[in-house]
């Protein structure tokens, strides 16, 4: 029966989000000509470096002119790359006062690529984040309705995650402190039907083919869809075989941006009007085509939040 709901709707309606009106706003956008998605990017990239300059401190401290005749991606360099240390070691430096905190989410990132991050975030934006986590997973070929085997952090549920988990046919399971007994309990006790997905960490995901390959468990899924950590070539491999299905990388932070991700072609796409992705070297200078670099993403063109960031090396 709750698989003729729409989960979003109903948490819209209950708490106040805003989900599906997101999500619709974002299926239109991805449907937009190269130049109709460079609007949208200067556009949010415009408002949200000038509500950086002059209402968070960090920034307004930097002095940073912003030139409204100039293309906003053309003045990124002015702003300085960042990691997670220098936000977390002053983060009251990177928000604007919080009038009411009862309004204000806290959201950290799971730390696999270093130490955790931390972000204050409102439940429009947050109810963003939702929207595009839907999409991403719906272009890997996920329906919703589907049921779906999870890993997660912690199995401490709110209210709020128990009736997404109940509504989305969620089966929830820890994503680390895995081993055969967990796995033979989960994958052995409980019938996946052959539409189900299995998500979670890339980590988690390997662990458990591993596992479920030595005590010669038979599991068929739908789909596999990764989250998190690196998703290694050899995790690919061992996960599609022993579950006999095609893993979707993805790839994102909870700290309040969703970068891209496979989609059911295989091909990896980014989420090109949420966030701006430059690929640089050492020097943070762009590198040629081809060339092996670092990501650099910038953050929070849709949030009230900036963030340069580096990231790990890549193609």
């Amino acid at each position: 029966m709750r698989n003729f709901f729409n989960p979003f709707i109903i948490s819209d309606l209950v708490f106040g989000t805003s989900i599906f009106q997101f999500y619709r706003v974002y299926r239109k956008e991805e449907k937009l000509s190269r130049s109709g998605i460079s609007d949208i990017q200067n556009q949010k990239l415009r408002k949200l470096l000038v509500h950086a300059i002059s209402e968070i401190p960090f920034y307004k401290n930097l002095n940073v002119k912003f030139d409204p005749n100039l293309p906003a991606i053309n003045q990124l360099a002015k702003f300085p790359i960042l990691n997670k240390l220098q936000i977390n070691n002053q983060l009251d430096n990177f928000h604007i006062p919080i009038a009411n905190w009862k309004k204000i989410s806290t959201l950290y990132s799971g730390g696999s690529s270093g130490r955790p991050g931390k972000v204050f975030i409102n439940k429009d934006d947050h109810s963003k984040i939702r929207s595009l986590i839907l999409i991403l997973w719906e272009n890997a070929g996920y329906k919703l309705g589907d049921p779906i085997l999870q890993l997660g952090m912690s199995k401490s549920r709110s209210l709020l995650k128990r009736l997404k988990d109940y509504s989305m046919n969620v089966t929830y399971e820890l994503a680390f402190q895995i081993n055969k007994e967990s796995v033979y309990k989960v994958l052995s006790k409980k019938r996946f039907l052959p539409n189900t997905c299995f998500i979670g960490y890339a980590s988690g995901l390997y662990s458990y083919a591993k596992n479920a390959e030595e005590l010669g468990l038979d599991v068929k899924f739908k789909l596999v869809i990764s989250l998190g950590d690196k998703m290694f070539d050899h995790y690919r491999e061992t996960i599609e075989r022993v579950f006999k299905t095609k893993v979707y990388d993805t790839y994102g932070s909870n700290e309040g941006f969703v970068v891209g991700g496979q989609h059911n072609d295989g091909h990896y796409y980014l989420n090109e009007t949420h966030v701006i992705v430059e690929i640089v070297d050492d020097n943070y200078l762009p590198v040629k085509e081809g060339e092996v670099g670092r990501a650099l993403i910038n953050q929070g063109i849709e949030n009230n939040q900036i963030f340069r960031g580096t990231n790990c090396k890549c193609n």
